[in-house]
């Protein structure tokens, strides 16, 4: 008996079929997804982006004159001053959904001393945050200077245009323009309220800092012993 997939129905086959077919032909196309499957998307833009301007809590300088919140300069080394937060709106050729971005400089808060791990759950925004990096590791039209925070539209309960020939499940919806825009400001609104509190692990414990002083004090001891052994 030929083995199939868990929950595969042998008189659905031709539907199948059919699925892969249509795959087949628009990979064929070479055409977008936004090109080739008609829906509302096709009425859209592909690009949106724009800047949220506030104050947030950035890296703090450490000349003497710097005489703003001591409590948390001591504290944290951070200090609250103007940002401007890179959002962007980016269409995916190969599934024809939108992916938000919202990019930081690199003195912000959120990026000190540690990296947002997808779906951890520091920012509240669809389906979690599913990127954060630098532009080279984005197809978005990022800025390089910039460290950025994004999330996509290609969950369960998301309609992709690339896939709109499939039945979709109940209460699925495609995420437009709009409900992206509004997430990509709400995401924006939550890393210029973020705080120095927020960082579980911006420094080292007592414990980690011995710890880690330990590590290196015996990793250029096994350098010394293997510069001996050349000699």
């Amino acid at each position: 008996m030929p083995w199939h997939p868990e929950g595969f129905d042998p008189n659905d086959s031709e539907e199948f079929i059919q699925e892969a077919n249509q795959m087949v032909e628009f990979l064929k196309s070479r055409k977008t997804a936004k090109e080739y499957f008609p829906g509302p998307w096709q009425d859209e833009e592909d690009d949106k982006m724009f800047w949220v301007e506030g104050e947030s809590w950035v890296q703090a300088k450490t000349h003497k004159n710097n005489r703003i919140d001591k409590k948390w300069l001591k504290r944290y080394g951070f200090k609250k001053a103007p940002v401007k937060l890179h959002c962007v709106i980016h269409r995916m050729d190969h599934s024809g959904s939108l992916n938000g971005y919202v990019g930081v400089p690199m003195q912000h808060v959120s990026t000190y001393g540690f990296v947002f791990k997808p779906n951890e759950g520091y920012l509240d925004v669809h389906g979690g945050v599913s990127f954060s990096g630098r532009s080279d590791v984005a197809s978005a039209p990022l800025i390089p200077e910039l460290y950025y925070f994004g999330f996509d539209t290609g969950r369960g309960y998301d309609i992709i245009p690339s896939q709109s020939y499939r039945k979709p499940l109940p209460g699925s919806q495609y995420r437009n323009m709009e409900y992206v825009e509004a997430e990509v400001r709400r995401m924006a609104t939550q890393l210029m309220e973020f705080e120095p509190d927020s960082i579980t692990h911006s420094r080292p414990t007592a414990s980690e800092d011995i710890l880690l002083r330990i590590m290196r004090e015996s990793l250029d001891e096994v350098i010394k012993q293997l510069e001996r052994e050349e000699l």
